[in-house]
């Protein structure tokens, strides 16, 4: 899947209805019967998912009710932000690691032994408290031993989401281009497959069987790295290409000084800078950086700089849709916290006021995320192999475009945060005017006010929260890896996890605001019987109604130019306007530049 081939319309895949049904199923057909080196990589995939959000879906309340632990619910919160979202900034490491240095092999293999310690410490951890006295001297020596597994959690899945996607593409030869598309939605299909088994079964082990529940996650990271190990004779590895690093900088660096001298060169001749950037077109990532081309008086040839504004153009889209990832964080923070006090199944209403009086959970709510990749795997198939087919039967062949999904994804996103708003606010009502209907659910450590509004009530902003996912993350997947230069896949793939860690960042900032402000503390989780958390819910659909304004800014101007071949080039260079004295030709040079 070279550049050259990638100059795909931004509105979608310009195809017949009938080629596109077809296809679809040919590929399909072909899934089923061939098997093919990248299967191995979504094994992997879904061994690893399940480990990582086998830890992570109690992680709040293990953190809550760990006897040595005892942690805050805003620290525990923070502790579960930081440690599975924000440390995907690492993830941009990662792909340039793969891309240029260590090879995405290495990478990989090298991120599954960090989780796997890391979920190992997690496990240590919860079978220690089984057999530790309650001595208070070993609060400092289980609260270094959580801070080192959640540490290596973190490097461990930085490293795993930076290398996987561009690892599987290459098992594909050059004219499998259309299985090699495929690859996506599989990949996300796996993903949200070891989900499910975290959320759903895990999850359930863990509320029921504490010790055993956190010492399956290791196992499953063991298992990952075992087949990933022996596939190794089977998998196609690339050598790591040169680094495009230095070459954005320098570009970057040299279109600056160029724009801002034929900025002074305009001005004495009377010309404004709309005039000049009006000659060759708008673009997401500013006309400037095309003046670090030799036509203009810089020292890049065309293709350098192309690769560079690609790249940035990328850039600028996915930063657009951090916002909207806010709501992804939710799914295992704040919606689990609004779950723990709501009625779960085969829990029985008791006196609330018998404070003393035992209940087990058969069910914890951290399952109720299981709804969110059932959600997924429920919309991969239907909209690939159903929507999409039929949008383009009625729409002359054109698919919607990256961007049309990433847009549609946003708007359920924010659908989900009000329908979470409004299930918070009918259980704190129901639990503000209807006392006796109130149970009490004992937990290791502290007892707290459930409201007696079934759990089932969040199902629908889980499965909203899902759909958001497969719309908008996996057609960002996508887009990034389409659209970015080819030694620089692993990175974009990178970059679109890592701004997932800045939206991480953004809800950390939220909580830190609620917690730090007196009149904003009654909005947190702490106090949902008498607060207003449902206005915490509000505020996130609020966010990502800003993030749809910033990314429609951002894609109205959005493009990718092709890269030319040896020939074109040489034939372009030949005709080329030259600028030795660094000034512009206006006519001559659009006239250039046009593609």
């Amino acid at each position: 899947m070279d550049q050259d081939n990638e100059n795909t319309h931004l509105l979608g895949q310009r195809d017949t209805a009938a080629s596109a049904t077809s296809s679809t199923r040919r590929s399909a057909a072909r899934f089923c019967v061939k098997w093919r080196p990248a299967y191995f990589l979504l094994l992997v995939k879904l061994l690893e998912m399940t480990c990582l959000l086998g830890v992570r879906g109690n992680l709040v309340q293990f953190l809550e009710y760990h006897r040595f632990l005892n942690w805050s619910t805003t620290n525990a919160t923070i502790a579960a932000l930081v440690s599975t979202k924000a440390t995907m900034l690492g993830a941009v490491i990662s792909g340039v690691l793969a891309d240029s240095y260590l090879g995405r092999y290495t990478v990989l293999l090298v991120a599954l032994m960090l989780q796997f310690l890391g979920s190992s410490f997690f496990a240590l951890a919860a079978v220690l408290e089984s057999y530790v006295k309650n001595d208070q001297n070993y609060v400092t020596e289980f609260n270094v031993l959580v801070i080192a597994g959640l540490s290596l959690l973190g490097l461990g899945t930085a490293g795993a989401y930076g290398t996987v996607i561009p690892l599987g593409i290459d098992q594909y030869k050059s004219e499998e281009q259309r299985a090699a598309k495929n690859f996506f939605p599989l990949y996300y299909w796996f993903v949200n497959v070891g989900s499910l088994v975290a959320f759903s079964v895990i999850s359930t082990v863990q509320g029921n069987w504490h010790t055993v529940g956190y010492s399956i996650p290791p196992v499953f990271s063991l298992l990952s790295l075992i087949v990933l190990l022996a596939a190794r004779k089977h998998l196609r590895k690339q050598e790591p290409r040169k680094s495009t690093v230095p070459l954005v900088l320098s570009v970057c660096k040299e279109a600056v000084g160029v724009w801002r001298r034929t900025r002074r060169t305009a001005v004495r001749t009377a010309q404004t800078v709309t005039s000049l950037t009006s000659a060759w077109g708008t673009t997401v990532t500013a006309p400037w950086i095309r003046y670090a081309e030799t036509c203009y008086g810089g020292r890049f040839s065309y293709n350098e700089v192309a690769k560079v504004h690609n790249f940035l153009a990328v850039v600028s889209i996915l930063a657009a849709t951090m916002f909207y990832q806010i709501i992804v964080t939710q799914t295992t923070t704040s919606f689990t916290s609004q779950g723990n006090v709501m009625r779960l199944p085969l829990e029985r209403n008791i006196d609330p006021f018998l404070a003393n009086s035992t209940n087990r959970t058969v069910i914890p709510p951290s399952a109720f995320a299981s709804f969110n990749p059932i959600a997924v795997l429920i919309a991969i198939p239907l909209l690939y192999l159903v929507v999409y087919p039929l949008w383009a039967r009625v729409s002359n062949g054109v698919t919607p475009s990256h961007i049309k999904r990433i847009y549609a994804g946003m708007v359920v996103a924010v659908l989900s945060a009000a329908l979470a708003a409004v299930v918070e606010f009918e259980r704190r009502e129901e639990t503000r005017w209807t006392w006796h209907n109130v149970t009490q659910r004992n937990s290791p450590s502290v007892t707290i006010c459930v409201s007696s509004l079934p759990i089932f009530y969040q199902v629908p902003q889980y499965m909203l929260s899902g759909m958001a996912e497969v719309l908008s993350l996996l057609s960002a997947l996508e887009l990034a890896y389409v659209r970015s230069p080819i030694n620089m896949k692993g990175t974009c793939i990178g970059l679109v996890y890592a701004f997932q860690g800045v939206s991480a960042m953004i809800s950390v900032g939220i909580v830190l605001l609620i917690h730090h402000s007196k009149h904003l503390q009654s909005l947190f989780f702490r106090n949902h019987e008498q607060g207003n958390v449902h206005l915490f819910f509000a505020t996130l659909a609020g966010v990502i109604l800003i993030g749809i304004l910033i990314f429609y800014l951002a894609a109205r101007s959005f493009n990718t130019v092709p890269i030319r071949s040896e020939t074109e080039q040489e034939s372009k260079e030949a005709t080329a306007p030259v600028n030795n004295n660094r000034t512009m030709d206006i006519a001559t040079v659009s006239s250039y530049y046009k593609v």
